[in-house]
Formats: structure tokens, sequence, C-alpha cells
């Protein structure tokens, strides 16, 4: 074992041992501020104003409606549609990567840039420019671009949303111990609750858990997932092509590889999104009136949360 291996060794077995409490919670916040740095000097970059970034999160806040919905790209978002998005739209939702291809235009979208133009994912923020979107003014969230591609993509946003767009930042939660993350996600829950722009948002590799963490910095007490199914690779575009029909598109590829969702891979993140999920709702699920629900019976979150009632 090389002295960096070991140095980390050492140091994560501290992190994660007895008395590793305080000592996690401290790097948290020491890591939050030096993101919220990063995504400033990001901001900066991509030629967006502080204002702005201000103004749209008192927006989000103010929306009407307890619940706040976070859309995946799942297939069960096709079940009941017209009836369920007549729900959705009474309260604050937020379209994850993909969704910009549905039809139905949330109060805002969250994008991950990604790292090349081969992937078809380069080119979903074009697809806002649609007059159904155009009209409708959502704002915009884009995770903080680090290489000149990811910049790139921030370009294909139309001109008159970039008023209406931020970018924002993340930071993993601190423990690799599956033992420590209920209590490790409430923590860090609550140090993000009240922060002032610009946003940092809890994360462990997957943009259900930055938005369930930015749900909870608006105030929501209320979250439900819809189509976010993770029990299998099927989204909304593959069982009704006609979405792709009407954005002009041929295919869309989700890079997706194997029957499960990616973001359950505990080889590429920290823990896998349902563990994370699970956490937050037994740990800072302990704040009163808080709930998780899934919206769908078939999703994989259906094992532990809640069902949303749809009547």
């Amino acid at each position: 074992m090389n002295l960096r291996n070991y140095v980390r060794l050492v140091t994560r077995s501290a992190l994660d041992g007895p008395l590793g409490n305080l000592l996690r919670d401290h790097v948290f916040r020491i890591e939050v501020a030096r993101e919220a740095r990063f995504v400033e000097s990001q901001r900066e970059r991509s030629g967006l104003a502080a204002s702005s970034e201000i103004e749209i999160t008192k927006q989000l806040r103010s929306r009407g409606g307890e619940t706040f919905f976070i859309l995946g790209s799942g297939s069960s978002t096709e079940d009941d549609v017209d009836h369920r998005f007549s729900i959705v739209s009474q309260g604050v939702s937020v379209g994850i990567n993909a969704w910009v291809l549905h039809d139905f235009v949330p109060t805002f979208y969250c994008f991950e840039p990604v790292p090349s133009r081969e992937i078809d994912h380069y080119r979903v923020l074009s697809f806002l420019n649609r007059p159904d979107v155009l009209e409708a003014k959502p704002a915009i969230l884009v995770l903080r671009p680090r290489s000149s591609v990811e910049f790139e993509q921030m370009r294909q946003i139309p001109t008159a949303l970039i008023p209406r767009t931020m970018v924002y930042g993340r930071v993993a939660v601190p423990t690799r111990d599956l033992r420590h993350l209920h209590r490790d996600s409430a923590v860090s829950l609550s140090h993000l609750v009240g922060r002032r722009p610009p946003l940092v948002t809890m994360d462990s590799g997957a943009s259900v858990i930055r938005m369930t963490s930015l749900a909870i910095q608006l105030g929501f007490r209320k979250i439900v997932y819809v189509g976010v199914d993770l029990n299998h690779t099927e989204y909304f575009w593959e069982r009704n092509p006609s979405y792709l029909q009407r954005r002009g598109i041929v295919s869309f590829r989700s890079s997706q590889k194997g029957s499960r969702h990616e973001t359950l891979n505990p080889e590429s993140r920290p823990f896998p999104v349902t563990d994370v999920i699970r956490a937050i709702s037994d740990g800072y699920g302990r704040e009163p009136d808080f709930r998780l629900f899934s919206g769908s019976p078939g999703s994989e979150l259906s094992r532990f949360l809640p069902i949303f009632d749809w009547t």
C-alpha cells in the first residue's frame, strides 16, 4: 500500500469511526463553502447574473402548492398521464435532464451537462427552444459546468430563458458507512436549509438526490417521485415514441447499461440512490409533517415509501 492510499484509509477510518460525527459535519461544511465559491466562479464564467440567481430562488420558494414533484424519465410517467399531470401542475415540479422531451412543462428544469458531444444528452438543452416552453418561462438549473464541452451546452439555452437560468453545485454526503447515512443526511440537509445563493445541494451521484435536497432547502414538506422507477430502464419516450416524433427526433439513447438504473450501482457513487432516499426518509423524515412518496406502485421506491394518492 502506497502512502497516499494509507492516508486515505486512515482518514476514512477516522471519519466513519465511533467519534467521527463532528469531524464529518465539519468536513461537510468546509466542502459546501468551497463548492459555493466554485459555483460562483462558474456562474460568472457562464455570463449569468448573480441577481437572477437570488430572484429565481425566491420565485421557486413562493410558487403555490404544498407538494414538490420530481419528474424522472421512467415509463411509469405514462400511467394515467392526463389526470396525474393535472395534479402535478398544482404544485411545484422539476423535470430532470431528458424530461424536456416530454410535453408537460414543469416549474423548472434541471440539467447535468455531459462530457462528450457524442452523447445524445449533449443536445437536450436545445429542446427548450419550443413555443410552449418559451411561453411558460420555466426556471433552468444547470449543474455547474467544468469543461469547455459543458460550457458549450449552456449556449444551447434560448436567449429568452437566460435570465431564468442559474448554476448550482453539489457536495456528497460525508459518510461512506451505511450505518451513518440517515444521520449524516439529516444533519447535512439541515445545514443547507436557509443558505443563500449560490445554491449548493446534497448529493450522492444522482440528480434525483440533488433535487430532493433542493425541495427540502426550498421548504417543501411533501415530495413525490414521478417516473423515478429505477428497477428497469424503459423510458417514457420508448413506451410512447410520439414524444420523439413531436421533437423531430428519430432516436434518443439514454446511455444506460444493463437492466437496472445506473444510480443503483454502488461502484460508481457513494451509495445506491435507493439507500440515500431511504436514509432521507428515515433521518430528515423525523421533521414534523415531512413525507416522501413514490408516484408509482411499480417503482423500486414503493418498497419502502408510501404511494402518493392521485385521487
